[in-house]
């Protein structure tokens, strides 16, 4: 029995946190400078480039430091016969058996991300490693290492541009 331990993105969390700081950071700016005062203050700066670098500096380091605090540790059991998922903080484990299984889908809906569906289409789960590539490798590896499942490469688009793509599909 396999088993693989990553965070989890939270798309909900992560925008929320996003949303929630930036109110925060320009509440304060308007706070302390008011609208006229800030305006003026961005006017007077001598370079554009050089207030957006010492911008990013200040604001973006705290969110992404409170994003990745607040994506939950995930493990993940490949058994005989299923998938045991246990989120850290979450009291229920999700049990996926195998022949639930239809197909699953890699970068398909997010890029990053191993989406499983049901035989009528339902998302029984969706994996989404944070930043971890090889988290997604051996999610990939042991649902297709039991050999029930063809592998088809697609193309998907993404801003723009084209990644490789998998679909997974039960063998009949």
């Amino acid at each position: 029995m396999a088993s693989i331990r990553f965070k989890q993105t939270d798309r909900r969390v992560g925008l929320a946190v996003a949303l929630g700081f930036l109110a925060v950071a320009f509440g304060g700016l308007f706070f302390v400078f008011g609208f006229g005062g800030l305006a003026d203050f961005v006017n007077a700066f001598p370079s554009v480039k050089l207030m957006g670098i010492i911008a990013a500096l200040v604001f973006l380091p705290l969110p992404i430091l409170m994003v990745r605090r607040l994506y939950k540790a995930t493990d993940v059991d490949f058994g005989a016969d299923a998938i045991t998922v246990r989120t850290a903080g979450r009291p229920e484990t999700t049990h996926i058996r195998y022949a639930e299984i239809q197909t699953a889908d890699l970068h398909k809906s997010t890029p990053g991300a191993l989406s499983l569906f049901s035989r009528d289409g339902r998302l029984l789960h969706r994996f989404a490693p944070y930043n971890d590539s090889t988290s997604l490798d051996a999610l990939v590896a042991g649902l297709t290492g039991t050999g029930q499942f063809r592998i088809e490469d697609r193309p998907v688009k993404v801003f723009g541009g084209a990644m490789s793509g998998r679909v997974f599909t039960r063998k009949a």
